[in-house]
Formats: C-alpha cells, structure tokens, sequence
C-alpha cells in the first residue's frame, strides 16, 4: 500500500514539474483521486483496528495531530521566510506581493479567515469555493474559483501541499 502511495505522489510531483521534467505517468489529477480513495480506505482501516475502545478517538485526533502539524508549521515557516528572502533579493513583484496586496484590502472577517486557515488547515477545501469582492473585501461563493479576480486561493501559502499533510 505504501508503494502504491509512493508512487501516485511521484506522478504528481511529475505532473507539477512538467515545465522542467519532459516525463508522463499517469496524470496528477487521477493520481489525487485513487491517493485520497486509498487514504481514505486506510484511515478507517486503521480507526476500526487500532484505536478501538474508551477514549481510543481522542488517542487517534492527538496522534494525528502530533504527526501533522508540526511539520505542517516548519514548512509554512520556511515557505513564509523564503518568500520574505526572495521579495527582498530580487526587489520585485513575487508571490508574497499578490498577498499583502490582497490582504489589505480584505475585511477583517476575512482576513481572519484567511490566517487561520493557513495555520490550523482547517477551511482550505472550502477556499476553492470562494472568490473575493476587492471593493467590500468579503469573501463570496462562487462555482468557478478559477474565473475569479483576485483568485482567493492564493491567499494560501501551501494550498497545493496542504491535502498531502491531511492524508
């Protein structure tokens, strides 16, 4: 099982590289889909399993959370202080630019939101829905994220790595 895992992360990976890696497998999308299918099938193996009894969830949400959230926050950090070195080395529009730029233009509702769900996870699938009034500053549910302007999912620092921790 730890194979096949190893395997469908390296296809996306691939996927993501291919502006520099000329290589095809079987495609990032289908990849995600049986990654979170056979994710899914373990976790519930394992809850059925291992954490049976008195008090056996709350073992499993501490134990989760201990295994997810500390290297969570060390590659947040990194991302963030990264970001910082490039804006300053090269002195130009970077990634970190698009958020302060749309941060201060957020409500404070939103720009609580949008902190936390970078902190804690939490709210990150749900960022694909929204869009962003840049007048008001509030968040609105859209069906297309996509042909929103501003795209709020850049708001995330880690949106496309944060499913890899959860699962």
């Amino acid at each position: 099982m730890g194979l096949l895992r190893l395997i469908l992360a390296i296809s996306v990976l691939i996927t993501h590289s291919a502006p520099f890696i000329k290589l095809k497998f079987v495609g990032g999308v289908v990849a995600v889909q049986v990654f979170y299918i056979i994710s899914g099938f373990y976790m519930t193996l394992i809850l059925n399993e291992k954490y049976v009894g008195k008090s056996s969830y709350r073992l499993f949400l501490s134990n989760r959370f201990l295994r997810l959230y500390p290297i969570y926050w060390v590659v947040l950090s990194l991302t963030i202080l990264f970001s910082i070195l490039c804006a300053i080395v090269f002195d130009g529009p970077t990634d970190l630019t698009f958020k302060i730029k749309y941060f201060n233009m957020m409500s404070i509702e939103t720009k609580i939101f949008t902190i936390l769900t970078n902190i804690f996870l939490f709210g990150q699938d749900i960022v694909m829905f929204l869009g962003m009034d840049t007048e008001k500053g509030t968040m609105f549910f859209t069906n297309n994220y996509a042909m929103t302007s501003p795209q709020f999912h850049n708001n995330l620092f880690l949106a496309e790595y944060a499913a890899v921790f959860v699962v």
